[in-house]
């Protein structure tokens, strides 16, 4: 079960405010296995984004949080819909562009090619992951989705790829085959498309 969208923002905010920049993962997990955690997740991810490593080519991460990616984009922006998530990862990355947004707000005057999203639309209903998807740029060529994959539990909804890319595809022409390649990590299956 996903959070309905008037519970999104609430939910994150009450988190951020509690945890800060231990908001994004599991609660009571210290910060320095959080971040294994995520050089876990990268390891397995990064091999299928070379080309996009290495390219000049701006890269929006939808639910930056506090920018735990950042460092792995040569031209990126981090947008969040929560402020307090947002501010640590401007002091955390300097060098980097984030972006402080309201739910659904509308993105279209970014001009990024490559959506990065990472364990973000997992936690919202297929209505409110319809609403994200329309407000994105229609600059957009390239859909990176890291989600989990495993089962509905609390306020995560699974989804497969080809879910994701039926929801993708009503608003953007999308050519490519899926790509769908999973794993498991810390005891839960993860899928990138």
């Amino acid at each position: 079960m996903a959070l309905k969208s008037g519970e999104i923002k609430k939910y994150w905010d009450e988190r951020a405010a509690k945890q800060g920049a231990r908001t994004v993962g599991y609660n009571n997990t210290p910060l320095a296995e959080e971040d294994k955690r995520y050089e876990e997740r990268w390891a397995f991810i990064s091999p299928y984004l070379n080309d996009v490593i290495s390219s000049d080519q701006l890269v929006m991460d939808y639910g930056a949080g506090c920018g735990r990616y950042a460092k792995y984009f040569n031209n990126y922006i981090g947008v969040d819909i929560t402020k307090t998530l947002v501010d640590i990862a401007k002091v955390d990355h300097p060098d980097k562009n984030f972006m402080h947004i309201n739910l659904y707000q509308d993105l279209k005057h970014l001009n990024p090619t490559i959506l990065f999203c990472a364990t973000v639309l997992q936690h919202n209903s297929d209505q409110s992951v319809n609403s994200i998807i329309s407000s994105l740029p229609r600059t957009l060529k390239q859909f990176v989705l890291y989600e989990n994959s495993q089962a509905d539990s609390g306020h995560v909804k699974k989804r497969t790829s080809e879910q994701y890319h039926a929801m993708f595809g009503k608003h953007y022409h999308l050519e490519n085959a899926i790509f769908s390649k999973s794993h498991i990590i810390h005891k839960e299956e993860h899928t990138l498309t």
